[in-house]
C-alpha cells in the first residue's frame, strides 16, 4: 500500500511539474531592451505580472546576443542605447530573426527616427513615458497579428505540400500545372481541414 501511494505522489508531481511547465511554454517571450535599469526592470515585472515570459538587456549587444539565442515573440527597444543605438539592433535583430515583432520606444523621438524604425520593419514606436495599459495592448495586437501570420504560412506550406513537384498554386487554392491531370484530379486545399 505504502508503495502505491509513493507512485501517486510521483505521478500527481510530475503531471504538476508538467502543466507549469506546458504554461511556461505557452507564455508568449518577450525581451524587453532599455539601458535604463529601473524602468526595463519595472516593465518586466509589469509585463510578467500581465503574463508575459521576460528577459530584459541593458545595451544593444547583449541584446543581439539574447535574440541570437532565444526565439522570442516581440521585442520592446528603446531607441537610445549605449553602444549601438536601437535603429542597428532593430536592424541586426531583423537579420537574425525576421518575424520578430518589434515595439520601439523612445523619449527622443523624431519624425525621420520614426520613419526609418518603419522601414527597418518596427511593428510601433512609442513615446516614453508611455501608459503600460496602452503598452500591453499593443503588444497583445501585435502578438495576435503574428500568430495569425504565422498560421497562414502553416496553411501555405500545407497546401504547398499537397501539390507534386510538378505543380503550382493556382488563385482558387488547387494544383495546376502542366501534367496535373483533370481538375478531378486536383487538391483542394480549405483552410483549417486536416
Amino acid at each position: 500500500m505504502v508503495y502505491g501511494t509513493f507512485v501517486a505522489y510521483y505521478i500527481s508531481m510530475a503531471l504538476l511539474i508538467g502543466k507549469q511547465t506546458i504554461a511556461l511554454w505557452l507564455m508568449d517571450r518577450l525581451l524587453v531592451v532599455d539601458d535604463n535599469r529601473d524602468l526595463g526592470r519595472l516593465t518586466s515585472e509589469v509585463l510578467t505580472e500581465r503574463g508575459f515570459r521576460v528577459h530584459i538587456a541593458f545595451d544593444g549587444e547583449s541584446a543581439l546576443a539574447k535574440v541570437k539565442k532565444h526565439p522570442f515573440d516581440l521585442m520592446l527597444l528603446d531607441y537610445k542605447l549605449p553602444g549601438i543605438t536601437g535603429i542597428t539592433v532593430l536592424e541586426k535583430s531583423r537579420q537574425i530573426r525576421p518575424n520578430l515583432k518589434t515595439i520601439m520606444i523612445s523619449a527622443f523621438g523624431s519624425n525621420s527616427t520614426r520613419a526609418r524604425a518603419k522601414e527597418l520593419g518596427a511593428y510601433a514606436f512609442l513615446d516614453k513615458p508611455f501608459d503600460i495599459d496602452g503598452l500591453v495592448k499593443v503588444i497583445r495586437k501585435a502578438l495576435t497579428e503574428q500568430r495569425g501570420r504565422c498560421t497562414n504560412e502553416a496553411n501555405l506550406r500545407k497546401l504547398h505540400s499537397r501539390c507534386s513537384p510538378d505543380e503550382h498554386l493556382s488563385s482558387s487554392g488547387f494544383c495546376s500545372g502542366t501534367n496535373s491531370g483533370s481538375p478531378k484530379d486536383r487538391h483542394p486545399f480549405h483552410i483549417g481541414a486536416g
